[in-house]
């Protein structure tokens, strides 16, 4: 039993060490809801070390979408393609970008925006188990019930960006 228990414990410190984005079924929100926030427009490069992306450029793709460009992909990046399209979901009052890749716009990435200035912007990726999620409703429900719990959210999955 003890030997279960420091698996599990060693399982969810490196899970919390990754803090990858999980891939999800459903998107937060349909494209084409909100209107971009061009506050995000620009190239970013991360302050730290990025397992996911270490420079990505996010530009307007058409009043509701982006297209955000991985221009230096980071050690843990998994995906098939860089170029993605973003769009804005909302949801209790915070602002999400959701990404998905043009090749396979089924599977979809959701990121909290944090924090946004002139030069910096603070997301956070969601490290969170939704794969039980059975539709968008329920993806919602999720997120919506587990974003104020302290272990969804960590310091690990925060990342600033500079322009």
């Amino acid at each position: 039993m003890r030997n279960l228990k420091l698996f599990f414990g060693l399982c969810s410190l490196l899970l919390l060490l990754t803090a990858c984005p999980t891939e999800q079924n459903y998107p937060l929100e349909e494209r084409n809801v909100h209107e971009i926030d061009p506050s995000i427009l620009g190239t970013w490069t991360c302050t730290k070390e990025d397992d996911t992306a270490q420079k990505l450029t996010i530009s307007k793709k058409s009043n509701y979408l982006y297209d955000v460009i991985i221009n230096e992909p980071g050690a843990g990046f998994y995906l098939e393609t860089q170029k993605l399209t973003g769009w804005i979901a909302k949801l209790d009052g915070k602002k999400f970008l959701v990404t998905s890749e043009d090749a396979n716009p089924s599977s979809y990435y959701i990121t909290l925006i944090a924090d946004v200035t002139a030069n910096s912007i603070t997301i956070l990726h969601f490290i969170g188990d939704l794969e039980s999620a059975k539709s968008k409703e329920d993806l919602r429900s999720q997120v919506s019930a587990e974003f104020g719990k302290n272990n969804k959210f960590r310091d690990s999955a925060k990342k600033v960006y500079k322009k």
